[in-house]
């Protein structure tokens, strides 16, 4: 893979992230260019797409996605608990549990959703990162990687691991 702008590291892309500030706006425009890719990715509009949301800013970037595709006429179902995923087969999961800002291994409600995602036979985005890859990134922590994975302004080490997948580099704020 060849890289046309810098690597950033999370501290780095925290100070930017602040400098252009966090706000309503700053998560649409993450969303709406995820959806973007969602819709490529999905491609029939007969397809059902999972969004699995976190609680906070990946998650909220996953809700505006849903309602972009929403407005697309996919049909999406959002959830935040197993117990809240009804039992079909999916045209694309979007992984938007946790992004850079987890420093923790995820467990719990978390890992079980991590683990769904991670058995279904279908593409699944992330957004920003995998959800259960740490920063400082030990890959064999999580079952799988993501078909495709965007990231807004930074690129990790795991997108240059993963051999099978795609990467999309899409500008989160007007920086």
């Amino acid at each position: 893979m060849q890289l046309s702008g810098p690597i950033y590291l999370t501290e780095d892309i925290r100070r930017m992230e602040h400098a252009a500030g966090a706000d309503a706006a700053l998560m649409e425009r993450a969303g709406a260019a995820a959806a973007e890719l969602a819709l490529t990715l999905a491609g029939d509009k007969g397809k059902d797409v999972l969004v699995l949301a976190g609680p906070g800013n990946n998650g909220g970037d996953a809700r505006v996605v849903a309602e972009r595709l929403k407005e697309k006429f996919f049909r999406v179902h959002v959830a935040s608990q197993v117990d809240q995923i009804p039992q079909k087969s999916w045209g694309l999961v979007i992984d938007g549990l946790f992004g850079i800002g987890l420093a923790r291994d995820v467990a719990g409600e978390y890992a079980a959703l991590v683990d769904y995602a991670n058995r279904q036979r279908c593409p699944v985005l992330a957004l920003d990162i995998p959800s259960g890859v740490p920063r400082a990134l030990s890959a064999s922590r999580i079952g799988r990687m993501p078909a495709t994975g965007i990231t807004y302004r930074s690129v990790s080490a795991i997108s240059e691991s993963t051999a099978s997948g795609t990467l999309q580099i899409r500008r989160k704020s007007s920086q």
